[in-house]
Formats: structure tokens, C-alpha cells, sequence
């Protein structure tokens, strides 16, 4: 995934297109620093689930950056365009109803919020972590 970033990111110089350039060199910067915390000598020795997880902080990030612009008033399009890089780079995102059924399926035969948690960790990359902790506590609270 890192060298199709890295490859993308020539493109896009080469394109001029300035959000796609901007995000990707803040991107690769985000993966250095990683790189760097977790003391290792390159990059592409970050894992898959490592990577998908700095996509989706980026990805949160910009949803922020997009919220407050809209209550200042302020133009959106050049953080949305960004937004759509970043989700280039994510797994296909499940429905909101795909991810209601895999609870569903998964609440039915776990005893605990915590084991179903445990058993839904597959959908991290591909859906809000937080959206799916909130109604699996929904769930359990009843």
C-alpha cells in the first residue's frame, strides 16, 4: 500500500493536483512518524492494520476539519477532495445495515459486551469502531 501512495503521490505532482499531493505528502509524513514511534528501520515495515489505522485517525481528522468549517461558513471542497483520497486508500466501507447485521448475528451468540467486541475486531478498517461499540452498548444495556 505504501508504494501505491508513494506512486500516487508522484502522479499527482506530475497532474498538479494540489489536495491529492498535500494529503498523500501528509500522509507519508504521518507514516514516518509511526515509523519512527514504534522504532523501526522503514516504513513498509508497518503492517496493513497499522497503516488502515493512521488512514482512519487521517480520516477522522478531516471529518473534524470539514465540521468546523461548515459552522464558520467557510469552503469545504478542497478538505472533502482530500477526504476522498484518504477513503481510496480504506476497505470498502460496510452499509450501516451490513454492520447492524453482523452485530446482530454476533450479539445473539456473545454472553458479554466485551466478548462480542472481541468478535466483531474484523470490521475495524471497514466501518466506525466507535459507531459499533456505541450500539453494541445499546445492546448489552438492555
Amino acid at each position: 500500500m505504501i508504494k501505491q501512495i508513494k506512486e500516487d503521490l508522484v502522479q499527482a505532482m506530475k497532474n498538479k493536483e494540489v489536495a491529492k499531493r498535500d494529503i498523500l505528502r501528509l500522509f507519508l509524513g504521518m507514516l514516518d512518524t509511526e515509523r519512527a514511534k514504534l522504532k523501526l528501520t522503514d516504513v513498509s515495515k508497518l503492517t496493513e492494520d497499522q497503516i488502515i489505522t493512521l488512514l482512519n485517525r487521517q480520516k477522522n481528522q478531516l471529518k473534524e476539519e470539514i465540521a468546523g468549517l461548515e459552522k464558520a461558513d467557510k469552503d469545504t471542497s478542497n478538505v472533502k477532495e482530500q477526504m476522498e483520497v484518504i477513503m481510496s486508500y480504506l476497505p470498502k466501507q460496510l452499509t450501516e445495515t451490513e454492520v447492524l447485521a453482523e452485530i446482530a448475528k454476533v450479539t445473539a451468540e456473545a454472553p458479554n459486551m466485551g466478548a462480542a467486541m472481541g468478535k466483531l475486531k474484523h470490521l475495524k478498517g471497514q466501518t466506525d469502531m466507535g459507531y459499533v461499540n456505541q450500539v453494541v452498548k445499546q445492546f448489552y444495556a438492555k
